[in-house]
């Protein structure tokens, strides 16, 4: 059995820990209740409670979920129970089978004709979504359980994302078991390895991987049943169902810190003043020529972001790893506090030698990465994730495009940086920024 067959947390119901499916869960209900079918169903890989709490998902409570002792359906108030639907009662769950389409998403290559000899060709490449089909056992005391579980499964995936909005959702998959080392493996290694001291490493990162973006495309059906059958529902004693979703190329990591929250009004209030005409910026463009008209991007998506005249600067340093493979996409949590916030940048450079901000050599121009932020509301926080951006106020919570915006001033503010260390500056608009305002920076690594 497959690693990510040991459970799978869909969207963001149950504080992001909607177990669609669960074997633990599902074993322990077959093996009472079912006695007869439990020769289906004898065991899960990994066994997940028994991994050392720091590789279970970092949230409150996250252990005391996963391995609960699981007594029944009603009592645990599975996602699928339903109280005005007895059958629901009856379903135990599902098992699944397969996954397949994990590392079989392909590229797409777009070709241009550019200058060189022969014209040679150029090429733009993308990642297409990866396409992951799902087979899985259903468990139900009943024709009526089972049928009523497997459209119970329908209508969740169905769902799209946490308000229903089709943007897609996300699934975290249990990826790895860092506990399966073969015993013989380390011994083996070590007859090739010279004696300079180096221990073999036994340690893994987290073995969650999130995938983002996901949607239904094929909705579950039956594709095999053997046992006694129930009639048209095409239900039996063991009952396969087959569903296949979309997800965005990739999966990302557990994020970690790399800024607490940090006041945005610290500091002193300065004049605000671009430091760059950034349109001047090439060393190859003939002083002697008329400079041409720069016009602004139409279609901004923050047509009421205004330059302050005065700002607040705050700047700091965070750390990427000096030498990680892979890359990371920032996420941030902005708290607007007792006063509306506008007017909002970030800006952020990769750190040059041992220069800091004070030395003058980081400018607007030379900016890797950044962010606008237009206007959040009084008490509003405003969170940007690799899901999405939104903004929570009170019990509501709004999509965030229109607050927010990328370098351009249009767009996502996506920031993925590869290793090494950075410096941002956070600007506040010295008029329109409250002194419990608040910034704070986390990071996901990803895995294409």
């Amino acid at each position: 059995m497959q690693t990510s067959s040991a459970i799978g947390f869909w969207g963001c119901g149950r504080g992001q820990f909607l177990d669609v499916w669960n074997c633990a869960r599902t074993l322990e209900y077959v093996r009472q209740y079912m006695p007869n079918r439990y020769r289906y169903l004898k065991d899960c890989c990994p066994d997940i409670c028994q991994t050392p709490p720091q590789e279970n998902p970092a949230a409150p409570n996250a252990d005391d979920y996963l391995c609960q002792p699981y007594t029944n359906p009603v009592d645990d108030q599975a996602w699928w129970y339903d109280s005005t639907r007895p059958e629901s009662a009856g379903f135990m769950g599902f098992q699944i089978l397969s996954i397949e389409g994990r590392f079989g998403n392909t590229r797409s290559v777009e070709v241009f004709t550019g200058p060189g000899c022969d014209l040679t060709n150029r090429y733009q490449v993308s990642s297409k979504a990866q396409i992951l089909t799902i087979e899985a056992a259903a468990y139900g005391l009943s024709c009526c359980s089972i049928s009523y579980g497997i459209r119970a499964l329908r209508h969740l995936l169905s769902g799209c994302g946490c308000e229903d909005t089709c943007k897609g959702t996300q699934l975290k998959l249990y990826d790895c078991d860092p506990n399966a080392v073969a015993s013989d493996s380390i011994a083996s290694m070590a007859c090739f390895l010279p004696d300079t001291g180096f221990v073999l490493p036994v340690e893994t990162t987290s073995p969650w991987r999130m995938l983002t973006n996901v949607k239904l495309l094929e909705m579950p059906e039956v594709v095999q049943q053997q046992g006694k059958s129930c009639g048209a529902c095409g239900c039996g004693d063991y009952t396969v169902i087959r569903f296949t979703v979309a997800a965005d190329p990739g999966a990302y990591l557990d994020s970690f810190i790399v800024r607490a929250a940090t006041p945005i009004a610290a500091g002193e209030c300065v004049v605000a003043c671009d430091d760059e005409d950034c349109s001047q910026g090439n060393i190859l463009i003939d002083p002697n020529c008329p400079s041409p008209t720069f016009v602004a991007p139409g279609d901004a998506a923050l047509p009421c972001f205004c330059k302050p005249l005065f700002r607040f600067e705050t700047c700091f340093e965070f750390d990427l790893g000096i030498d990680s493979m892979f890359t990371s996409e920032l996420e941030f949590t902005i708290n607007a506090g007792d006063r509306p916030l506008r007017n909002l940048e970030v800006r952020i450079w990769k750190k040059f030698g041992n220069l800091d901000m004070a030395s003058g050599a980081y400018n607007n121009c030379n900016a890797c990465a950044g962010f606008f932020v237009n206007y959040i509301p009084q008490g509003a926080r405003l969170d940007r994730t690799v899901c999405g951006s939104t903004v929570a106020f009170g019990y509501r919570q709004v999509d965030a495009s229109s607050a927010l915006s990328g370098p351009t001033g249009s767009g996502d503010a996506c920031v993925r940086l590869g290793c090494g260390t950075y410096i941002a500056c956070v600007y506040a608009d010295g008029e329109n920024t409250s002194t419990t305002a608040t910034i704070e920076i986390s990071a996901r690594e990803f895995e294409p």
